[in-house]
């Protein structure tokens, strides 16, 4: 019990860590603008353009605060009476939602689902949304032009994959073990470029392992990268029955 405090303690600390070095950056961006802004008089079209900067800095640490309460909510939320959840619906909403951006990147986009097959799991229908949006939006901002990201759903007797794949840029083998820990990014520059804390896989681990599945990653650099999450189906029959059928 010493020793699950201890880390649980260890953890807490390097969170914070964590945190506080994600805020130093935009606060100190912040600090310095307003110094500037103040240091001597200025035109109005540069003050505006300081403005601006400003208003991103702030934006950056909106997201950020956002994240971490959805990651505190996922994780203290208990698992409660869920309601039925229609996967095959969720993914074919967000796949009218992705269709364009994929193709404003040439990027071809597909969802493939079985239709005489259940695939309904209980859940959250907003957290399962938000893991398979970034799932997707993962896919599509790291898979260059004239690309593919395929998605599938198929269902083993008691459990419903979906898997979310791509022809990107791929993920080291040595960054694997460590893509679903909290403020990793695997391309750290790439990843501040575009506003990354690295908290969206951490998000979508902690939703599916609160929903009692699982996700894991698969991939090959310069080949792709195939994202499995795999939950508990609603109305799973017995084994045996599932045999005999």
């Amino acid at each position: 019990m010493l020793e699950r405090l201890d880390e649980s303690f260890q953890h807490e600390r390097q969170l914070t860590s964590d945190v506080s070095h994600e805020l130093r950056t935009p606060l100190g961006m912040l600090k310095t603008q307003l110094s500037l802004a103040r240091s001597r008089p200025r035109e109005a079209d540069e003050l505006r353009e300081m403005m601006r900067a400003m208003e991103g800095d702030v934006d950056r640490m909106t997201r950020l605060t956002e994240q971490m309460l959805t990651l505190a909510r996922v994780e203290q939320a208990g698992p409660g009476n869920r309601p039925r959840v229609a996967l095959g619906d969720v993914l074919s909403t967000l796949h009218t939602e992705f269709t364009p951006v994929a193709e404003g990147r040439s990027i071809k986009l597909t969802v493939s689902a079985p239709t005489e097959i259940d695939l309904t799991v209980e859940g959250d229908v907003e957290q399962l949304r938000q893991v398979f949006a970034n799932l997707m939006e993962n896919a599509i901002k790291y898979t260059p032009a004239d690309g593919n990201v395929d998605i599938r759903i198929e269902r083993d007797w008691s459990v419903v994959h979906v898997n979310v794949s791509d022809t990107g840029v791929g993920i080291p083998a040595s960054e694997l073990p460590r893509v679903f820990e909290r403020f990793h990014r695997v391309d750290t520059a790439r990843a501040r470029e575009s506003g990354s804390f690295g908290l969206g896989l951490a998000i979508a681990n902690t939703s599916v392992t609160a929903h009692g599945g699982k996700i894991d990653v698969q991939s090959a650099e310069a080949v792709g990268t195939t994202f499995t999450v795999s939950l508990p189906a609603e109305n799973s029959p017995p084994r045996d029955q599932a045999h005999n059928t």
